[in-house]
């Protein structure tokens, strides 16, 4: 059920593409924006002390601008909200959006295209208007 589950980040080519979810991924990169309470992503923790980036149990540590992954790959820091996303996104390394991004956006933001009309079923159904379904 979508109206309760986390909501995994995807790369803009699997969305709508609408200009609220570009405007959001534009955003310079930055480890406290993307980490703690106030963070994009849930179950997501910068220490910087320890220069590690901590994605639910999945460390990767970060030197000289670089981020080294457990499995010996090393790639630079994103520029950008979009690259961070995608780098998760190729290396099967699932992020989660916040709450607040679920809160401030629109479904059609972030959900994948081929789940949007499941997410509205689910919605009419709860508000008990599944006579409404139209697609």
């Amino acid at each position: 059920m979508y109206l309760t589950d986390i909501v995994r980040a995807l790369p803009i080519k699997y969305t709508q593409g609408t200009d609220n979810y570009k405007i959001l991924l534009n955003k310079k990169f930055d480890f406290n924006l993307i980490s703690g309470d106030d963070g994009l992503f849930k179950g997501t923790t910068f220490d910087s002390n320890k220069n590690i980036l901590i994605i639910e149990n999945f460390v990767i540590e970060i030197k000289n601008n670089l981020l080294y992954f457990p499995n010996n790959y090393v790639i630079p820091i994103p520029k950008t909200i979009e690259d961070y996303v995608n780098i998760m996104y190729i290396f099967n390394i699932s992020i989660f959006w916040s709450n607040k991004i679920i809160s401030e956006l629109e479904p059609i933001d972030y959900l994948p295209q081929n789940k949007i009309p499941e997410y509205y079923k689910e919605l009419l159904v709860l508000m008990d208007k599944e006579h409404e379904i139209f697609f």
